[in-house]
């Protein structure tokens, strides 16, 4: 998959996420997880929305992290999977453009 179907399933998952902690019941239910593997090629600007959208549900999501609230084991398990999820992802985008690898680390 391109880096934009990366991006897109990222900032999907926390669009889901944000609609969970804002009280939608079940946003997950009706979830259309493979949309986004079928973008793989963008405009430039809709490569800048989707940047745009993911920053967005970003801070969205850090904000509805940092709220306290009561959590059965499902909320509490979909709170630190999103965590490991995001990394995976973002090793994978790694993986495909090695300038989104950042700087090296010194031995």
């Amino acid at each position: 998959p391109s880096i934009a179907a990366h991006v897109d399933h990222v900032r999907y998952g926390l669009e889901l996420l944000n609609r969970w902690a804002a009280g939608e019941d079940d946003p997950f239910a009706t979830a259309d997880y493979s949309a986004s593997w079928r973008r793989q090629r963008v405009s430039e600007a809709k490569w800048r929305g989707l940047r745009e959208a993911l920053a967005r549900e970003t801070r969205d999501w850090q904000r509805a992290v940092l709220q306290p609230r009561e959590l059965d084991a499902a909320g509490l398990t979909g709170m630190l999977s999103s965590v490991v999820h995001l990394a995976y992802h973002l090793g994978a985008i790694r993986q495909i453009n090695a300038s989104a690898a950042g700087p090296r680390a010194n031995d």
